[in-house]
Protein backbone atom coordinates (compact mmCIF):
# COMPACT_ATOMS: atom_id res chain seq x y z
CA UNK A 1 0.00 0.00 0.00
CA UNK A 2 2.92 2.33 1.07
CA UNK A 3 4.72 1.33 -2.33
CA UNK A 4 1.31 2.28 -4.30
CA UNK A 5 1.37 5.51 -2.65
CA UNK A 6 4.57 6.70 -3.73
CA UNK A 7 4.49 5.63 -7.12
CA UNK A 8 1.17 7.41 -7.42
CA UNK A 9 3.05 10.58 -5.38
CA UNK A 10 5.91 10.30 -8.34
CA UNK A 11 3.17 10.20 -11.17
CA UNK A 12 1.46 13.11 -9.66
CA UNK A 13 4.61 15.84 -9.58
CA UNK A 14 5.22 14.64 -12.65
CA UNK A 15 2.18 15.23 -14.40
CA UNK A 16 2.21 18.75 -12.71
CA UNK A 17 5.59 19.74 -13.99
CA UNK A 18 5.41 22.94 -17.52
CA UNK A 19 7.00 22.10 -20.81
CA UNK A 20 9.86 24.52 -21.51
CA UNK A 21 9.07 27.84 -23.21
CA UNK A 22 10.59 28.63 -26.67
CA UNK A 23 11.13 31.75 -29.14
CA UNK A 24 11.87 32.77 -32.13
CA UNK A 25 14.76 34.65 -32.67
CA UNK A 26 14.32 36.09 -36.82
CA UNK A 27 17.70 38.22 -38.02
CA UNK A 28 18.15 39.78 -41.30
CA UNK A 29 20.32 42.34 -42.85
CA UNK A 30 19.14 45.32 -45.48
CA UNK A 31 19.84 45.34 -47.64
CA UNK A 32 20.39 41.90 -48.12
CA UNK A 33 23.70 42.50 -49.64
CA UNK A 34 24.77 45.07 -47.03
CA UNK A 35 25.82 41.99 -44.58
CA UNK A 36 25.28 39.49 -42.27
CA UNK A 37 23.61 39.26 -38.28
CA UNK A 38 25.18 36.66 -35.81
CA UNK A 39 23.31 34.61 -34.79
CA UNK A 40 20.71 34.49 -38.01
CA UNK A 41 17.49 33.13 -37.21
CA UNK A 42 17.18 30.42 -34.60
CA UNK A 43 14.93 29.58 -31.32
CA UNK A 44 15.58 30.70 -27.76
CA UNK A 45 14.08 29.36 -24.23
CA UNK A 46 12.71 32.10 -22.22
CA UNK A 47 14.29 34.54 -20.95
CA UNK A 48 17.41 33.72 -22.62
CA UNK A 49 20.14 36.48 -23.78
CA UNK A 50 21.02 36.24 -27.11
CA UNK A 51 24.05 38.50 -28.04
CA UNK A 52 24.18 40.07 -31.78
CA UNK A 53 26.34 41.28 -33.84
CA UNK A 54 26.27 42.94 -37.11
CA UNK A 55 29.05 42.44 -40.12
CA UNK A 56 28.87 44.85 -43.09
CA UNK A 57 29.99 43.31 -46.81
CA UNK A 58 32.86 45.13 -48.25
CA UNK A 59 32.05 48.72 -49.33
CA UNK A 60 29.01 48.52 -46.68
CA UNK A 61 29.09 49.84 -43.36
CA UNK A 62 27.17 49.21 -40.71
CA UNK A 63 24.35 52.14 -39.43
CA UNK A 64 21.62 50.92 -37.06
CA UNK A 65 19.44 48.25 -35.66
CA UNK A 66 15.88 48.57 -35.68
CA UNK A 67 13.22 46.27 -34.67
CA UNK A 68 13.82 44.67 -31.34
CA UNK A 69 16.67 46.08 -31.23
CA UNK A 70 18.02 49.44 -31.39
CA UNK A 71 21.39 51.43 -31.49
CA UNK A 72 23.76 52.53 -33.99
CA UNK A 73 26.62 49.62 -32.47
CA UNK A 74 27.62 46.49 -34.37
CA UNK A 75 27.16 44.57 -31.67
CA UNK A 76 23.68 44.16 -29.33
CA UNK A 77 21.62 41.91 -27.36
CA UNK A 78 18.32 41.00 -27.09
CA UNK A 79 15.98 38.87 -24.13
CA UNK A 80 13.85 36.20 -25.15
CA UNK A 81 10.56 36.77 -23.58
CA UNK A 82 8.41 36.82 -26.86
CA UNK A 83 9.47 36.45 -30.63
CA UNK A 84 11.45 38.57 -31.73
CA UNK A 85 12.65 40.11 -34.98
CA UNK A 86 15.70 42.07 -35.30
CA UNK A 87 17.07 44.03 -38.39
CA UNK A 88 20.83 45.05 -38.66
CA UNK A 89 20.71 47.77 -41.28
CA UNK A 90 23.55 48.78 -43.46
CA UNK A 91 24.58 51.41 -46.07
CA UNK A 92 27.16 52.04 -48.87
CA UNK A 93 30.60 53.47 -47.88
CA UNK A 94 30.47 57.09 -49.39
CA UNK A 95 33.73 58.82 -51.14
CA UNK A 96 34.35 61.94 -51.72
CA UNK A 97 35.27 63.38 -54.97
CA UNK A 98 37.30 66.61 -55.39
CA UNK A 99 37.28 68.22 -58.74
CA UNK A 100 40.32 70.49 -59.56
CA UNK A 101 40.49 72.56 -62.30
CA UNK A 102 43.78 74.05 -63.92
CA UNK A 103 42.80 76.60 -66.49
CA UNK A 104 39.29 77.96 -67.15
CA UNK A 105 36.44 75.90 -67.60
CA UNK A 106 34.30 73.40 -65.36
CA UNK A 107 33.49 69.56 -64.95
CA UNK A 108 30.24 68.63 -65.17
CA UNK A 109 29.22 65.36 -63.22
CA UNK A 110 26.44 62.85 -64.11
CA UNK A 111 25.74 59.83 -62.05
CA UNK A 112 25.89 56.92 -63.81
CA UNK A 113 24.60 54.46 -61.24
CA UNK A 114 23.61 55.68 -57.45
CA UNK A 115 24.89 58.01 -55.17
CA UNK A 116 24.28 61.58 -55.35
CA UNK A 117 25.73 64.74 -54.21
CA UNK A 118 29.55 65.41 -54.04
CA UNK A 119 30.15 62.62 -51.40
CA UNK A 120 28.95 59.27 -53.62
CA UNK A 121 28.36 56.08 -52.17
CA UNK A 122 30.93 53.34 -53.20
CA UNK A 123 30.14 51.85 -56.63
CA UNK A 124 29.09 54.95 -58.06
CA UNK A 125 29.77 55.56 -61.32
CA UNK A 126 30.55 59.17 -62.78
CA UNK A 127 30.57 60.52 -66.16
CA UNK A 128 32.36 63.85 -65.68
CA UNK A 129 32.51 65.90 -68.69
CA UNK A 130 35.28 69.02 -69.07
CA UNK A 131 33.82 72.43 -69.97
CA UNK A 132 36.31 74.63 -71.10
CA UNK A 133 36.09 78.34 -71.30
CA UNK A 134 35.73 80.52 -74.46
CA UNK A 135 39.19 80.26 -76.10
CA UNK A 136 40.24 77.60 -73.58
CA UNK A 137 40.56 73.73 -75.10
CA UNK A 138 40.58 70.65 -72.56
CA UNK A 139 44.20 68.83 -72.46
CA UNK A 140 43.64 66.21 -70.05
CA UNK A 141 42.85 64.73 -66.88
CA UNK A 142 45.19 64.27 -63.82
CA UNK A 143 44.97 62.85 -60.14
CA UNK A 144 43.04 59.53 -60.02
CA UNK A 145 41.52 59.72 -63.66
CA UNK A 146 44.12 59.85 -66.46
CA UNK A 147 44.10 60.03 -70.19
CA UNK A 148 42.58 62.67 -72.76
CA UNK A 149 38.98 61.47 -73.75
CA UNK A 150 35.71 63.41 -72.85
CA UNK A 151 33.47 62.72 -71.21
CA UNK A 152 34.64 59.98 -69.07
CA UNK A 153 33.27 57.66 -66.63
CA UNK A 154 34.68 56.73 -63.17
CA UNK A 155 33.60 54.49 -60.37
CA UNK A 156 33.72 55.49 -56.96
CA UNK A 157 35.47 52.91 -54.50
CA UNK A 158 37.92 55.36 -52.43
CA UNK A 159 37.81 59.05 -52.09
CA UNK A 160 39.67 60.39 -54.99
CA UNK A 161 41.06 63.65 -56.21
CA UNK A 162 40.79 64.74 -59.86
CA UNK A 163 42.39 67.39 -62.27
CA UNK A 164 40.19 68.94 -65.43
CA UNK A 165 43.66 70.26 -66.89
CA UNK A 166 42.89 73.03 -69.74
CA UNK A 167 44.86 75.38 -71.73
CA UNK A 168 44.48 77.97 -74.07
CA UNK A 169 44.00 77.84 -77.35
CA UNK A 170 46.77 78.53 -79.80
CA UNK A 171 47.28 80.17 -83.24
CA UNK A 172 49.65 80.97 -86.13
CA UNK A 173 50.37 84.56 -86.61
CA UNK A 174 52.07 84.59 -89.93
CA UNK A 175 54.12 87.42 -90.60
CA UNK A 176 54.67 88.13 -94.63
CA UNK A 177 56.75 91.33 -95.98
CA UNK A 178 56.84 92.88 -99.08
CA UNK A 179 59.99 94.99 -99.78
CA UNK A 180 63.09 94.72 -97.95
CA UNK A 181 62.69 94.79 -93.86
CA UNK A 182 61.99 93.25 -91.04
CA UNK A 183 59.27 92.48 -88.15
CA UNK A 184 60.12 92.28 -84.83
CA UNK A 185 57.41 90.81 -82.42
CA UNK A 186 57.06 91.65 -79.02
CA UNK A 187 54.87 89.72 -76.31
CA UNK A 188 52.69 92.13 -74.45
CA UNK A 189 51.06 89.44 -72.61
CA UNK A 190 51.45 86.03 -72.65
CA UNK A 191 51.69 83.44 -75.21
CA UNK A 192 55.04 82.71 -77.16
CA UNK A 193 56.50 82.94 -80.75
CA UNK A 194 55.39 81.31 -83.51
CA UNK A 195 52.19 79.64 -81.53
CA UNK A 196 50.65 82.02 -79.68
CA UNK A 197 47.96 81.13 -76.75
CA UNK A 198 44.63 82.96 -77.54
CA UNK A 199 44.29 86.44 -75.95
CA UNK A 200 48.03 86.95 -76.57
CA UNK A 201 48.72 90.54 -77.05
CA UNK A 202 51.52 90.83 -79.40
CA UNK A 203 53.46 94.09 -80.56
CA UNK A 204 54.62 94.64 -83.95
CA UNK A 205 57.16 96.48 -85.21
CA UNK A 206 58.28 96.75 -88.38
CA UNK A 207 62.13 97.63 -88.95
CA UNK A 208 62.94 98.78 -92.96
CA UNK A 209 66.37 97.92 -94.22
CA UNK A 210 68.94 100.64 -95.38
CA UNK A 211 66.75 102.93 -98.47
CA UNK A 212 63.91 101.26 -97.27
CA UNK A 213 60.69 102.89 -94.91
CA UNK A 214 57.60 101.31 -93.90
CA UNK A 215 54.45 101.71 -95.80
CA UNK A 216 51.50 99.98 -94.51
CA UNK A 217 49.96 96.56 -92.28
CA UNK A 218 48.25 94.28 -94.50
CA UNK A 219 46.06 91.10 -93.42
CA UNK A 220 41.91 90.16 -93.63
CA UNK A 221 39.58 92.93 -92.63
CA UNK A 222 39.90 91.67 -89.16
CA UNK A 223 43.69 91.33 -88.40
CA UNK A 224 46.02 94.32 -88.86
CA UNK A 225 45.64 97.32 -90.88
CA UNK A 226 47.01 101.05 -90.69
CA UNK A 227 50.80 102.24 -90.86
CA UNK A 228 50.88 102.87 -86.99
CA UNK A 229 54.23 101.29 -86.10
CA UNK A 230 54.70 99.55 -83.80
CA UNK A 231 50.96 97.95 -83.74
CA UNK A 232 49.55 95.73 -81.14
CA UNK A 233 47.56 92.99 -82.13
CA UNK A 234 45.32 90.29 -80.26
CA UNK A 235 45.52 86.80 -81.28
CA UNK A 236 42.21 85.21 -81.12
CA UNK A 237 42.03 83.23 -84.25
CA UNK A 238 45.30 82.23 -86.72
CA UNK A 239 46.40 85.60 -87.95
CA UNK A 240 48.68 86.38 -91.57
CA UNK A 241 50.32 89.82 -91.13
CA UNK A 242 51.97 91.41 -94.56
CA UNK A 243 54.06 94.22 -93.30
CA UNK A 244 54.60 96.36 -96.64
CA UNK A 245 57.95 98.33 -97.14
CA UNK A 246 58.48 100.50 -100.11
CA UNK A 247 62.04 102.26 -101.22
CA UNK A 248 62.09 105.81 -99.67
CA UNK A 249 61.72 108.58 -102.72
CA UNK A 250 63.56 111.37 -103.32
CA UNK A 251 63.39 114.70 -105.27
CA UNK A 252 65.49 115.05 -108.50
CA UNK A 253 65.53 118.78 -108.94
CA UNK A 254 66.53 119.73 -112.36
CA UNK A 255 67.45 123.57 -113.36
CA UNK A 256 68.48 125.27 -116.29
CA UNK A 257 70.85 128.09 -116.57
CA UNK A 258 70.75 128.99 -120.49
CA UNK A 259 68.47 128.06 -122.73
CA UNK A 260 68.07 124.25 -122.87
CA UNK A 261 66.48 120.60 -121.35
CA UNK A 262 67.65 118.08 -119.32
CA UNK A 263 66.84 114.47 -120.01
CA UNK A 264 66.88 111.90 -117.34
CA UNK A 265 67.01 108.58 -118.09
CA UNK A 266 66.46 105.81 -115.22
CA UNK A 267 69.94 103.42 -115.24
CA UNK A 268 68.32 101.06 -112.39
CA UNK A 269 65.01 101.53 -110.46
CA UNK A 270 62.57 104.35 -109.65
CA UNK A 271 60.42 105.98 -112.08
CA UNK A 272 59.17 109.53 -112.07
CA UNK A 273 60.30 112.85 -110.98
CA UNK A 274 60.36 111.29 -107.45
CA UNK A 275 62.98 108.60 -107.35
CA UNK A 276 63.64 105.11 -105.19
CA UNK A 277 66.55 105.68 -102.84
CA UNK A 278 69.51 104.15 -104.74
CA UNK A 279 67.92 104.92 -108.27
CA UNK A 280 70.55 105.59 -110.98
CA UNK A 281 69.81 108.13 -113.35
CA UNK A 282 71.67 109.70 -116.21
CA UNK A 283 71.30 113.17 -117.34
CA UNK A 284 71.93 114.76 -120.61
CA UNK A 285 72.11 117.88 -121.33
CA UNK A 286 70.10 118.81 -124.32
CA UNK A 287 71.24 122.94 -125.20
CA UNK A 288 68.73 124.55 -127.59
CA UNK A 289 70.27 125.97 -130.95
CA UNK A 290 73.06 128.58 -130.79
CA UNK A 291 73.27 126.99 -127.14
CA UNK A 292 75.29 125.06 -125.85
CA UNK A 293 76.17 122.85 -122.66
CA UNK A 294 78.80 124.10 -119.84
CA UNK A 295 79.06 122.56 -116.72
CA UNK A 296 76.92 120.98 -114.25
CA UNK A 297 76.65 122.31 -110.87
CA UNK A 298 74.77 121.38 -107.31
CA UNK A 299 74.90 118.11 -106.05
CA UNK A 300 76.39 116.88 -109.79
CA UNK A 301 79.67 118.60 -110.91
CA UNK A 302 81.91 118.27 -113.85
CA UNK A 303 81.21 118.90 -118.05
CA UNK A 304 80.94 115.14 -118.54
CA UNK A 305 77.61 114.72 -120.36
CA UNK A 306 75.66 112.92 -120.18
CA UNK A 307 76.71 112.10 -116.43
CA UNK A 308 75.08 109.71 -114.02
CA UNK A 309 73.81 110.47 -110.70
CA UNK A 310 72.51 108.57 -107.81
CA UNK A 311 69.64 108.99 -105.79
CA UNK A 312 70.54 108.39 -101.82
CA UNK A 313 68.82 111.73 -101.00
CA UNK A 314 66.96 114.97 -102.31
CA UNK A 315 69.24 116.32 -104.97
CA UNK A 316 69.32 119.69 -106.94
CA UNK A 317 70.98 119.54 -109.96
CA UNK A 318 71.81 122.52 -112.45
CA UNK A 319 72.48 122.18 -115.52
CA UNK A 320 74.59 125.32 -116.96
CA UNK A 321 74.17 126.54 -120.88
CA UNK A 322 76.06 129.59 -122.72
CA UNK A 323 75.44 130.98 -126.03
CA UNK A 324 77.46 129.98 -128.50
CA UNK A 325 80.04 131.97 -129.54
CA UNK A 326 81.26 133.23 -132.81
CA UNK A 327 84.40 136.00 -134.07
CA UNK A 328 82.85 138.69 -136.04
CA UNK A 329 86.11 139.79 -138.57
CA UNK A 330 86.06 142.75 -139.64
CA UNK A 331 88.21 143.84 -142.95
CA UNK A 332 88.83 147.45 -144.53
CA UNK A 333 89.34 147.68 -148.10
CA UNK A 334 90.34 150.90 -148.90
CA UNK A 335 91.00 153.15 -145.91
CA UNK A 336 88.40 153.98 -143.43
CA UNK A 337 87.10 152.48 -140.11
CA UNK A 338 84.00 150.10 -138.89
CA UNK A 339 82.61 150.61 -135.54
CA UNK A 340 81.14 147.85 -133.90
CA UNK A 341 77.57 149.10 -131.90
CA UNK A 342 76.40 146.27 -129.95
CA UNK A 343 72.23 146.47 -130.20
CA UNK A 344 71.98 143.31 -128.33
CA UNK A 345 73.76 141.06 -125.54
CA UNK A 346 77.14 139.36 -126.52
CA UNK A 347 80.32 141.39 -125.48
CA UNK A 348 84.19 141.72 -126.92
CA UNK A 349 85.50 140.43 -130.43
CA UNK A 350 83.87 136.94 -129.97
CA UNK A 351 79.37 137.07 -129.72
CA UNK A 352 77.55 135.27 -128.06
CA UNK A 353 75.34 133.92 -130.99
CA UNK A 354 72.22 135.91 -131.45
CA UNK A 355 74.13 139.13 -130.66
CA UNK A 356 72.75 141.64 -133.29
CA UNK A 357 75.93 144.30 -134.20
CA UNK A 358 75.29 147.42 -135.50
CA UNK A 359 78.47 148.47 -137.81
CA UNK A 360 79.03 151.64 -139.29
CA UNK A 361 81.19 152.37 -141.48
CA UNK A 362 83.55 155.35 -141.63
CA UNK A 363 85.58 156.32 -144.61
CA UNK A 364 88.62 158.31 -143.72
CA UNK A 365 89.24 162.05 -145.33
CA UNK A 366 88.87 161.64 -149.02
CA UNK A 367 87.50 158.11 -148.63
CA UNK A 368 83.36 157.08 -149.06
CA UNK A 369 82.11 153.86 -147.87
CA UNK A 370 80.73 152.10 -151.06
CA UNK A 371 79.41 148.69 -150.12
CA UNK A 372 79.45 145.77 -147.81
CA UNK A 373 81.09 142.44 -148.72
CA UNK A 374 81.12 138.65 -146.90
CA UNK A 375 78.30 137.97 -144.54
CA UNK A 376 77.30 141.20 -145.18
CA UNK A 377 76.19 143.14 -148.30
CA UNK A 378 74.59 146.07 -149.49
CA UNK A 379 75.03 149.93 -149.32
CA UNK A 380 73.13 150.08 -145.89
CA UNK A 381 75.59 152.45 -143.73
CA UNK A 382 75.45 151.72 -140.43
CA UNK A 383 73.95 148.10 -140.77
CA UNK A 384 72.91 145.40 -137.96
CA UNK A 385 74.29 142.12 -138.31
Amino acid sequence: MKKLFLLLSVLFIVSCSKDPIIYTLTTSANPTDGGTVNPSSAQFNESETVDLTATPATEYIFKNWSGDASGTSSSSSVVMNSDKSVVANFIKKKYTVTVDIEGEGDVSQIVIKAGTSTDYYSGTILELTANPKAEWVFSRWEGDLTGTDNPVEITIDKAKSITAVFIKKKYPLTIKKEGEGTVFEKVIKQGAPILFNSGTIVELTAIPKDDWEFKEWKGATSDLNGTENPKEITIDKAKEITAVFVRIQYALITEIEGEGTITQKVIKAGTSTDYNSGTIVELTANPKAEWEFKEWKGDLTGTENPKEITIDKAKTVKAVFVKKQYPLTIEIEGEGAVAEKIIKAGVATDYNSGTVVELTAAGKTNWVFKEWKGDLTGTENPKEI
